[in-house]
């Protein structure tokens, strides 16, 4: 948690995700562009866009994944 919300640190090169969908590993496509630069813990960090991230759990549809979207605004 960083003032008062959850992050998540990971590094995207060469990954895939696993399709909620299909049941298959899919590229995970981020537009590196979009990202804004932000302070968390010190450590100046790249921060993917809210519209990227709803995407990327969509894609993963686990039940905290569609939890994660409504608490971004992404779902109804």
């Amino acid at each position: 948690m960083h003032g008062g919300r959850k992050i998540e640190i990971g590094d995207s090169r060469g990954r895939g995700i696993l399709c909620a969908a299909t049941g298959e590993w899919v590229e995970q496509r981020i537009g590196f562009r979009r990202w804004a630069t932000r302070e968390v813990f010190g450590c100046k960090v790249q921060v993917m866009s809210a519209a990227d991230l709803v995407a990327y759990k969509a894609v993963l549809g686990s039940e905290v994944d569609r939890q994660d979207i409504r608490e971004l605004g992404g779902l109804r």
